[in-house]
């Protein structure tokens, strides 16, 4: 391919990315209608998102994504501490890498929640504070492209929030989806749900073009 084709391709994908939009969309749940949870959310503050607008997304905005603060596993004097601080809301994997990573709460002495952390399996950790959670926030990423990214809407310490959840449909044509879920403390303890529907797990199936990533076929919840 000549060099000319080449920087014509290229900037043709600038261009569509600059226009790029968010469109709502629905997961995919892969669990028996018997499991369905039908509580309904105990007050405003926990309740699914009701906007279903196509959104303009503003590149400028990048999702926000922390340093890595850790590459080791805790020790054993200090696992005990970290399990009663830190609580393990789901696992994200995918069919493209064999990275994962899990979504974890950090609360302090009092059990209200002050940190979203993600730690993969290589050993490394990202903290987001309470200070960060109304941006978009990477939880996974692949070869460059956030794959997973979160936000927070009007988040309590004790109760959680509602979120918006995104993932790229297709890099090249800039197009993304989201979808509602929330953050919520029931009698068991901290939990996500989607539609009033618990999850621990969310599986992205890669999209590729000739062995390349360019975007999530679908995600999968369990």
């Amino acid at each position: 391919m000549s060099y000319l084709i080449k920087t014509l391709l290229f900037t043709l994908c600038l261009q569509t990315l600059s226009c790029a939009k968010t469109q709502l969309a629905k997961p995919v749940f892969l669990v028996s209608e018997q499991e369905i949870n039908t509580r309904e959310s105990a007050d405003e503050s926990t309740s699914t998102l009701k906007s279903t607008q196509v959104i303009q997304k503003n590149k400028k905005q990048k999702a926000y994504e922390a340093p890595d603060t850790k590459t080791d596993g805790p020790s054993d004097s200090d696992q005990e501490e970290l399990n009663s601080s830190e609580v393990s809301l789901a696992l994200i994997t995918t069919d493209y890498s064999s990275k994962t990573y899990e979504l974890v709460l950090s609360r302090d002495e009092k059990e209200k929640v002050i940190a979203i952390k993600t730690i993969n399996n290589k050993g490394k950790e990202k903290i987001y504070p309470l200070s960060v959670l109304d941006r978009e926030i990477v939880l996974a990423k692949a070869v460059g492209v956030s794959l997973v990214t979160l936000r927070c809407h009007q988040f309590n310490q004790e109760a959680g929030c509602p979120l918006e959840i995104e993932y790229p449909s297709n890099v090249t044509y800039g197009k993304f989806l989201r979808f509602k879920a929330n953050l919520v403390k029931r009698e068991s303890g901290w939990q996500l749900e989607s539609g009033n529907r618990k999850f621990t797990s969310m599986h992205l199936v890669a999209k590729k073009f000739f062995g390349l990533l360019i975007g999530v076929e679908r995600l999968e919840l369990r």
